[in-house]
């Protein structure tokens, strides 16, 4: 949640490389044509989750070169533009407690500046000369645009199954963290069966995070959440408590067919009340077990400063819920 904060023995292994990366963030957002819109924006702020996961991993396996932050750089510009575009397909107008780019500049600028920051990971990611990097830079990215596509698709599928609700956040949401595993793998030079342990681990760490913030969206208020909340009803986004809900009590179907239809309040509330009392302990649930598996791969790394660093981040990522 918004004023939850970062585990300290999650930070301090690597918080040279976070101030690193954060110093080289706010550099390109300055020095360009296009930085009075980035002025005083939500992009000043966040937990920078997607970096922190990077160099606590790299730093477990032992990586070491003058130019990692670059790397956790690529990664949250990657994340910063398609929270922009995210913002618009679901017309919110907060992120992090602040103004939204669409609501304050509009959709097609937004959209242009959702594309710059885009730009810039690629420049970024081009100017390391490493053509591994660029492979799973562009795997990557593509499955994060299949998922948010695969998500459209689902608008308002009531009949959405839970293992098709999984695939979706595992690309569109998993994705970003696989491929944080993948790059410290890479710089790394570990063996491929390795690898794969690592992959799972960043998948299961993208899947814990998504899974929280769709049980944050039904259990939280906006001031503590940083953006609108119950904003993925509204849009028609199905999620697991919604649909672990309707499983115990399908006569909900009909009442969100009708919220959809005419996009009554009292109905969404109705709605919020049920959804909490069907499907919010089952999530729970899942989502501590997916955190318990994460947690459990993590016994294959070194017993150092970033490994428990991980296994401070990892309990943090899930009691958001809280």
């Amino acid at each position: 949640m918004k004023g939850s904060s970062i585990p300290r023995e999650a930070e301090a292994p690597v918080a040279s490389l976070l101030s690193e990366m954060e110093k080289e963030l706010q550099g390109i957002l300055k020095n360009t044509e296009l930085s009075s819109y980035f002025e005083e924006s939500f992009l000043a702020s966040g937990k920078r989750i997607r970096p922190l996961f990077f160099f606590l991993l790299s730093g477990s396996l032992g990586a070491s070169r003058p130019d990692l932050a670059d790397y956790g750089l690529i990664l949250e510009l990657l994340h910063a533009s398609s929270l922009i575009h995210d913002d618009i397909i679901d017309h919110s107008d907060q992120r992090r407690g602040m103004a939204s780019f669409n609501n304050t500049y509009g959709n097609q600028t937004a959209v242009f500046l959702g594309d710059f920051l885009m730009w810039a990971t690629q420049k970024l990611a081009l100017s390391k000369g490493d053509l591994k990097l660029l492979e799973l830079l562009n795997q990557r990215g593509e499955e994060m645009l299949l998922g948010e596509v695969q998500e459209i698709r689902n608008h308002r599928n009531l009949r959405l199954s839970p293992g098709e609700y999984g695939e979706i956040i595992t690309r569109k949401t998993g994705s970003l963290f696989l491929l944080a595993a993948q790059m410290a793998a890479h710089l790394s030079q570990v063996a491929p069966e390795r690898g794969e342990t690592l992959e799972r681990l960043g998948t299961l760490v993208g899947i814990l995070f998504q899974l929280v913030d769709d049980l944050l969206d039904i259990t939280s208020d906006s001031g503590s959440f940083g953006k609108p909340v119950m904003n993925d009803l509204r849009e028609g986004t199905v999620t697991l408590p919604l649909i672990l809900a309707l499983r115990k009590e399908p006569s909900l179907t009909a009442q969100a067919e009708g919220f959809f239809q005419n996009g009554d309040e009292k109905a969404l509330l109705h709605l919020q009340r049920e959804v909490r009392r069907l499907g919010l302990e089952e999530s729970l649930l899942y989502a501590t077990r997916i955190g318990q598996e994460a947690q459990a791969l993590l016994l294959s790394l070194p017993d150092t400063p970033f490994r428990t660093g991980l296994n401070a981040l990892i309990p943090f990522l899930l009691e958001r819920t809280q």
